[in-house]
């Protein structure tokens, strides 16, 4: 929803939120929308934990037909209107490839307006067929009704050293990302086996969970997205209603976990179970490291062991969370059932890749070519059409590059945010380490492709400090960030990787 209509909503739900409560009891049957949709979810049979469909890649090739439409879908067992989707499914197929696979993809636009396709996370080229998010493609209508529609074809050659992890595709066409994402124009990407270099773990349990929140209002129609109320939306797990998932105790699972919304931000807590993370935004980290909580904003992956519990129910779920427009508060994302007989407990690696050790401290010993400062900024009050989300106070232009760089160098960005909300950025083509947060060092686990960038307070901006090297691509790309409505207006920049220069060393 617009985000002015979004403030003034927060601001009314903060003064009424005991009022609210109290009278939650009485009130639910008859309010409308999203209220009356989780209650008619929650009398629905607790549907037990299951995963989109997959298209996998065959002799080095995956072959798929994108048909993006406007329908309907089927969400948690019953068929809901209102839906945008790939394949008739909510969300769509999950992907599965191999470092080295060509992705090639018939995409027919069947929408009544543009759209294009982000490959979210991946390190490949932005320009030409490939990830190209400045490509346009224009739906394909026909004079005649029975006349085969015009394709557009999207060639995407994954490198042989592709990192391994948790992707997910999206369309990316300025101005009518939100819309896309939010109406189930999504899906997972799985590149190569995480788990392969750990014999006594390749055949454990990998969950793929993608997270969705669209607000479903009445007569089984999706609430179009420029009504939609973030505090009224749904969390939907691979396109079901709080799920069951089932583990025995002392089993270990992997969970890869993606948010694919177009706003929602989670911090998830399995009712106080350590969560043992061995992956970030699709990259492996040099070592595992443990945490009872996870901050996932919109656009962002983590891939987790979890152990099973002794017998018993518990609640994966999301924490209260205050972004600084919006207080997200506690949500159910799944029920986890540990039950059966008690397994051995498999030992959990300390060390998940050297390789990436090495490569981070590689860049963290890296001259810097140059530090950038990109500034996030809005103005307050928004104008009537709302484009007054900002990077270095510049709206978005798709005709103007903003950053130029160069592939072999290394740089430090710092980022900030002058708002009085929390914005998530995310870069194309190419991961970076963050080094600061608000000023104070941070540890470093691994690579990441989206990060939370802390709002303003009393004056003072928040800030993040990142380095990233251009490894291999040159093309035009761009940066965001991934709110989907504050990319849509404005909150975007261009950036070119040019070529290496001709002194420069090889790099990965």
């Amino acid at each position: 929803m617009p985000t002015a209509a979004r403030k003034s909503s927060l601001r009314r739900s903060r003064r009424l939120v005991p009022l609210a409560f109290a009278l939650f009891l009485f009130v639910t049957a008859a309010l409308p929308g999203s209220d009356l949709a989780r209650s008619k979810l929650a009398d629905v049979e607790p549907t037990a934990y299951s995963e989109p469909p997959v298209v996998r890649s065959r002799n080095g090739v995956l072959s798929v037909t994108f048909a993006p439409h406007e329908g309907s879908a089927i969400i948690n067992g019953e068929r809901w209107s209102g839906t945008k989707t790939f394949t008739d499914t909510f969300p769509g197929p999950t992907l599965k490839v191999d470092p080295g696979d060509t992705i090639r993809i018939k995409l027919i636009n069947k929408l009544d307006e543009d759209t294009n396709l982000h490959f979210h996370g991946f390190r490949a080229s932005p320009a030409g067929l490939a990830d190209n998010v400045l490509r346009m493609i224009a739906p394909a209508v026909t004079s005649k009704a029975t006349a085969p529609r015009k394709s557009a074809e999207i060639v995407v050659h994954i490198p042989k050293n592709h990192e391994q992890g948790l992707f997910w595709y999206h369309p990316h066409h300025h101005g009518l990302v939100n819309g896309q994402v939010y109406a189930g124009l999504e899906g997972l990407i799985a590149v190569g086996d995480v788990l392969a270099q750990f014999r006594s773990l390749r055949h454990i349990e990998q969950r793929l969970i993608a997270l969705q929140s669209p607000e479903l209002g009445a007569n089984n129609k999706l609430v179009p997205v420029s009504q939609a109320d973030i505090t009224k939306s749904t969390t939907l797990v691979n396109g079901h209603y709080q799920p069951t998932l089932t583990i025995r105790p002392g089993e270990l699972q992997l969970w890869r976990i993606a948010n694919v919304t177009n706003e929602a931000w989670y911090r998830l807590f399995l009712a106080g179970l350590k969560l043992h993370v061995i992956g970030e935004d699709g990259t492996p980290l040099a070592r595992t490291w443990s945490t009872r909580t996870l901050l996932l904003p919109p656009g962002k992956r983590f891939e987790f062991f979890v152990r099973g519990p002794a017998h018993g129910a518990y609640k994966f779920e999301s924490l209260p969370f205050d972004q600084g427009n919006v207080n997200f508060g506690a949500r159910t994302i799944l029920d986890l059932v540990s039950k059966g007989a008690r397994v051995k407990p498999l030992p959990i690696p300390r060390v998940v890749s050297s390789e990436q050790a090495d490569l981070i401290r590689d860049i963290l010993n890296d001259r810097v070519a140059r530090h950038r400062q990109m500034t996030f900024s809005s103005e307050d009050p928004l104008p009537q059409d709302f484009n007054g989300f900002k990077i270095n106070e510049k709206l978005y232009n798709p005709q103007i590059v903003n950053e130029r760089v160069k592939v072999g160098t290394t740089e430090e960005w710092l980022l900030r945010n002058t708002t009085p909300e929390d914005h998530p950025f995310h870069i194309h083509t190419n991961h970076f380490i963050v080094e600061k947060v608000n000023g104070k060092r941070v540890a470093i686990h691994g690579f990441e492709d989206t990060v939370q960038i802390p709002r303003q307070i009393n004056g003072k901006a928040g800030t993040v400090l990142i380095r990233q090297r251009y490894r291999t691509f040159t093309g035009e790309a761009v940066f965001h960030c991934h709110i989907l409505f504050h990319e849509d207006h404005g909150m975007m920049a261009n950036i070119v990787f040019g070529p290496r220069a001709a002194n420069a060393s090889s790099v990965g």
